[in-house]
């Protein structure tokens, strides 16, 4: 009497591990989103709690704490206050695009990023503000003189690899990275890692550009997106779990 060993055929080989390969991927995504979950509640409390602090004075003595490792983790989002220069040659314009706007203007833009010289031979970049694709050439020259600026500190973004290239030539940039700005444009100097973002406060009697617009609620989807890789995973372990149990069923009849 002999027993008829099952075949495993080289189909049915690679699809097993295509499908083994797909539930991992799915239950690494949303673990991904778990990880994304913490960040962005970290995020939020941290946000909400440094914004209404009352304002950090850097000016003078204020300065060498920026130097510390951890100012800027320790600081971020909360509202700093800082006396120098603007320096209009280093003025560079950054993509943004505003939805949901304090000031009456919205839409595609660019940040008006341009450096205030706080002490020799150091400097900070100020956001001070957004102008609309169309309007910037009516943006106007920073104030002169010694100006005093009040507004979050923010850390520099870090793009992804999606994130076009900067166009040197013209001055135009995706993200607010100002160890990398300065460099590019030349600028001399000490420049400090983060950046500041003016307050409303700062806004010209003209309206351009339109400061305060520092983006402090942030949506947060990641558990839902988290439930869904894991939901799909679970579906496709139920899918494989029936199709076995049937072959099983099949054998046996």
């Amino acid at each position: 009497m002999t027993t008829d060993k099952p075949v495993v055929r080289p189909a049915s080989l690679i699809a097993a591990v295509i499908l083994v390969g797909a539930f991992i991927v799915l239950i690494m995504l949303g673990n991904w989103q778990m990880r994304r979950l913490a960040w962005k509640e970290d995020l939020i409390a941290r946000v909400a709690e440094r914004i209404g602090s009352p304002p950090l004075d850097l000016t003078g003595g204020g300065l060498s704490a920026a130097g510390n490792d951890t100012f800027l983790s320790d600081n971020e989002y909360r509202p700093v206050t800082i006396e120098g220069r603007f320096d209009d040659s280093g003025t560079v314009d950054v993509f943004t695009a505003i939805s949901d706007p304090r000031g009456p203007l919205q839409g595609p833009g660019y940040w008006i990023f341009t450096p205030l010289i706080v002490a020799p031979q150091m400097s900070v970049f100020v956001n001070r503000g957004f102008v609309p694709f169309d309007r910037l050439d009516e943006t106007p020259p920073p104030p002169e003189g010694t100006v005093r600026v009040t507004g979050p500190l923010r850390a520099p973004e870090t793009g992804n690899f999606m994130t076009p290239d900067p166009d040197i030539a013209n001055r135009v940039w995706h993200i607010r990275i100002p160890l990398r700005i300065a460099p590019a444009i030349g600028f001399a100097g000490e420049v400090l890692p983060f950046f500041i973002d003016a307050d409303a406060s700062f806004t010209p009697p003209g309206g351009l550009p339109q400061a305060g617009e520092t983006r402090t609620v942030f949506t947060n989807n990641h558990l839902q997106y988290a439930l869904t890789w894991y939901g799909l995973a679970l579906a496709l372990a139920g899918v494989c779990a029936v199709y076995v149990i049937k072959r099983q069923n099949s054998a046996v009849a």
